[in-house]
């Protein structure tokens, strides 16, 4: 019985720490689809405005605040050109 309580401990351990590592890496792999996407971003945008709708996505919270003020507000903060 020991053995099956310290395996099951031992597992939760290992899935919390899993849980942990993928979460640090979340906000990596956000910013780095963004570095991606800038090019596009600066054809549709502008230099300037490109720049700075990736710059603000990239930051975790503060690009997460922006796209629901854009999607509550039914407009972007930097237009594309026209």
């Amino acid at each position: 019985m020991a053995s099956r309580l310290s395996r099951s401990a031992l597992g939760r351990w290992a899935g919390l720490r899993a849980a942990r590592r993928a979460g640090r890496s979340v906000p990596l792999i956000g910013a780095a689809v963004s570095v991606y996407l800038l090019r596009e971003t600066i054809k549709r945008k502008g230099f300037i405005g490109g720049l700075l709708d990736t710059g603000l996505n990239v930051l975790p919270l503060i690009g997460a605040l922006k796209s629901g003020v854009e999607v509550f507000r039914d407009r972007d903060f930097f237009p594309d050109k026209r």
